[in-house]
């Protein structure tokens, strides 16, 4: 279950079921994130898709 590939979160606070701490993400990084999930829709809406869901539910521990 260990990728061994770093997570990026908004803080370093460690995950308590899987034990990894992920690295908080900086300005440069969050819009590298964004331009992604822009290409993505731009392939969705270039192949004919309608729309995108989002799944945005899941968070670490506070």
């Amino acid at each position: 279950m260990y990728t061994r590939l770093p997570v990026w979160a908004p803080s370093p606070v460690p995950d308590p079921l899987f034990r990894e701490v992920p690295k908080a993400v900086e300005t440069h990084e969050i819009r590298e994130i964004v331009a992604g999930y822009a290409r993505v829709a731009e392939h969705c809406a270039a192949g004919g898709f309608d729309g995108v869901e989002l799944q945005c539910s899941h968070r670490g521990a506070r």
